[in-house]
């Protein structure tokens, strides 16, 4: 959330100079009321403000506070102060919430949906041939999804911390008492959490609008609380704190003399209304500590460090102040054995399993993945795997699990939360080939997906695209069973693209290429990691001569027929840009028919590619693949092609084809910049070296070879690639394209 700049406020400094006057008479004052020996000591309460990326600088002032011996009984938040005070109120100490902080994945948490490594192999063919993950609803007409992430690695995170306390009447009943914020959409009201399910409650006051989908129960929307009470003092006076301490988090003041944008308008108006109520709660807490963090933004999770370091050092300046509030060390002792007696760490044994959200055959084969729990002894690790393994589609929003009592007994409750705007889903990408850039070939792609439709699991995916290639394929996906990995896929397409040939950027012949036929594929999933098929493919093929040398190739026509076998892997991290992992696919074909074919012949195929992570923003990749007809002659049309972008990008368009090749490219990747938080799209410069073989081709008995280095954009409608290559033999060109690099 932003934040707002109270510093620039004239009555700020009054405020708070008089709160700090008060607060420091107020031990005198007590000590003169009641004798010590039966003086108890102020109940400290704690109101944290919200600030995204900012409100884990709560972190380090509370690692002050437990230093010193200070007492918490009370914590109250908005937003990510919501968030942390929770954290704090479930019993972990500062250090231990420092220690959590330090290994999560803030990319994954804050600015992604479900990792690629987590999906299902079928959602990571899509993001590889379509170069994105953009994807829009058209259950009710075109909709945008409700927020850029589905906040699913949040969820699992909320959980696991909420999980224990699946008995609590109150949130007094936490080692801490406990209040958040949450803004109710419909009533268009601020809402308190004080009892119920702390992990929605987390969920709901940290759901920033547009950035986290919203948290919908029953007939409440609820998004971040900080839009209509940023920092709760009232809640925390409400809860009986007789000290009550606001934490405020200063940034930097807006600067009108810089341009502005779109966003930075929206957010500053944003700021001048959350401002405005903040005032008040300013006025009615007891004691603020200002935390400085000047320099850093909301979105700025890997500065994490150094908020924390700001926020203890805000602390240390009212010092002097706060340390009035200190007690000995036997009172602390006292105090930490209190929280510790009300902690839950441990999970009881699930006796049943509970689907909420969805119903019908959906929530019988969710409740299917976590058969195998009831009667055995929680696992975290499982249930998320099992989660990952319902969320692998993204046909749900998130998914959250909580631990309840029923007639006695103690069960695990998924709570699956749909996505209202789909199926079917929508999937959108542009094609540029500019290899000649005199003459781009542009198209427009896209994936329309029907998903449970028959079952759970089945699915109808149409692909299309329209351009100087125009096509349509249209494949329906069964599962023997809901849970299987065994497979059915019978599929139908008709295309007709360019098939054009170069000589360096000279052209040399224009054609086009036509299919239309269909397949029938049975199969098995290893996982969501790799795919095993076994089918048949029929096709009618033709080829047509447009412009330039005739006798390249040869205009024929026919029937295509191969009995098929095939294996694709795909384990890396991201299917747009990898950083770590391997990417393999093979391919073997009987082809019993091929147009100016004279005999049935085999065909092979296939490429293994790996990606190594040398740093944070440096990765080294390779990628080795080929080619093979096993030297059968009168294949008739060609079956392989080198040349154009990442293979053999000095090269003419399709400069080499025949009936065996090898190819390798190797380079490096280095991140440049992150274009958008939000997106997480990012920048890189790629440099590679490149090196093929067609075998039998005329006019070349060398290695053909180049180094290629260029630019790399993600945008949300693909990668964009913008450079050059220089090879041997006085190859060199520069090119753009739009589409897949890797």
């Amino acid at each position: 959330m932003p934040v707002a700049h109270l510093r620039s406020i004239p009555i700020f400094n009054k405020i708070t100079f008089l709160a700090v006057a008060a607060i420091s008479l107020l031990p005198t004052a007590w000590s003169q009321q009641v004798p010590s020996e039966r003086r108890p000591r102020p109940r400290i309460g704690l109101a944290l403000e919200g600030g995204g990326a900012l409100g884990l600088a709560h972190v380090g002032l509370l690692e002050w506070l437990a230093e010193h011996h200070i007492p918490v009984d009370y914590v109250a938040g908005a937003s990510m102060g919501g968030l942390v005070g929770g954290f704090f109120a479930s019993g972990m100490t500062p250090s231990e919430m420092h220690r959590l902080v330090d290994t999560l994945d803030w990319d994954q948490l804050v600015t992604a949906g479900i990792d690629d490594s987590r999906m299902s192999f079928r959602r990571k063919e899509d993001i590889r041939r379509l170069g994105n993950e953009t994807e829009v609803g058209l259950r009710r007409g075109l909709v945008l999804p409700t927020g850029l992430n589905s906040g699913q690695q949040l969820d699992l995170l909320l959980s696991r911390i909420a999980a224990p306390y699946d008995e609590l009447r109150s949130f007094d009943d936490l080692p801490t008492p406990f209040r958040c914020m949450a803004t109710d959409l419909v009533s268009a009201r601020s809402h308190v959490f004080s009892k119920g399910s702390l992990a929605t409650a987390l969920r709901a006051t940290v759901s920033i609008p547009g950035l986290f989908a919203p948290v919908i129960d029953g007939n409440r929307e609820f998004v971040d609380g900080g839009l209509l009470n940023n920092l709760p003092v009232d809640l925390v006076k409400a809860m009986g704190a007789d000290i009550v301490i606001a934490v405020y988090l200063a940034t930097d003041p807006f600067d009108a003399s810089k341009p502005q944008t779109l966003v930075t308008v929206l957010s500053r108006s944003l700021s001048a209304v959350i401002a405005a109520q903040e005032r008040h709660s300013i006025e009615e807490a007891d004691l603020l500590v200002t935390i400085n963090l000047s320099g850093l933004t909301t979105s700025d999770f890997s500065q994490y460090p150094d908020m924390i370091r700001r926020g203890f050092a805000g602390a240390e300046k009212k010092s002097a102040v706060l340390s009035k509030f200190a007690v000995s060390d036997t009172e602390w002792g006292d105090y930490l054995t209190q929280r510790q007696a009300k902690r839950k760490t441990k999970i009881p044994t699930p006796q049943f399993v509970e689907v909420t959200g969805v119903n019908g055959g959906v929530a019988q084969a969710i409740r299917g993945y976590f058969a195998e729990d009831i009667g055995q002894p929680f696992s975290e690790e499982r249930v998320r795997a099992q989660i990952d393994r319902a969320m692998g589609n993204r046909n749900f929003d998130f998914i959250a699990y909580d631990v309840e009592e029923r007639d006695g007994k103690s069960g695990l409750v998924i709570h699956v939360h749909p996505t209202a705007s789909k199926p079917p889903a929508l999937q959108l990408a542009v094609m540029v080939d500019g290899a000649d850039y005199r003459i781009p070939r542009l198209a427009l792609a896209g994936r329309l997906t029907f998903t449970n439709l028959g079952g759970f699991r089945s699915e109808w995916r149409n692909t299309f695209t329209a351009g100087s290639t125009y096509g349509i394929s249209s494949e329906y996906f069964r599962p023997l069973r809901p849970l299987s990995n065994w497979f059915i896929a019978p599929r139908i397409y008709a295309s007709t693209e360019p098939l054009d040939f170069y000589r360096r950027s000279h052209m040399v012949s224009l054609n086009r290429r036509r299919d239309a036929g269909g397949a029938v594929d049975f199969g098995f999933q290893t996982g969501n990691k790799g795919e095993f098929r076994i089918g048949y493919e029929t096709s009618r093929v033709a080829t047509s001569y447009r412009l330039g040398d005739r006798s390249v190739l040869p205009e024929v026509h026919g029937r295509y027929g191969a009995s098929r076998i095939s294996y694709a892997f795909d384990d890396v991290d991201n299917d747009v840009v990898p950083h770590r992992g391997v990417l393999a696919r093979t391919d073997f074909r009987w082809m019993d028919a091929n147009p100016g074919a004279s005999h049935g012949m085999p065909v092979l195929d296939g490429k293994v590619s790996l990606f190594l992570p040398v740093s944070a923003s440096w990765t080294g990749f390779m990628s080795v693949g080929g080619g093979t007809t096993f030297q059968r002659e009168n294949a008739g049309i060609p079956m392989f092609y080198l040349g154009g972008p990442q293979r053999l990008s000095a090269y003419g368009l399709n400069e080499f084809y025949g009936n065996q090749f090898v190819a390798g490219r190797a380079g490096f990747l280095k991140q440049l910049a992150v274009i958008s938080t939000l997106t997480n799209n990012k920048a890189y410069f790629l440099a590679e070296y490149e090196a093929g073989k067609m075998y039998d081709f005329r006019n070349s008995t060398r290695m053909p070879m180049d180094v290629n280095a260029g630019l790399v954009v993600q945008t949300l409608l693909g990668p964009l690639f913008l450079g050059g290559s220089v090879g041997d033999a006085g190859h060199r060109k520069w090119y753009f394209q739009v589409g897949p690099v890797f």
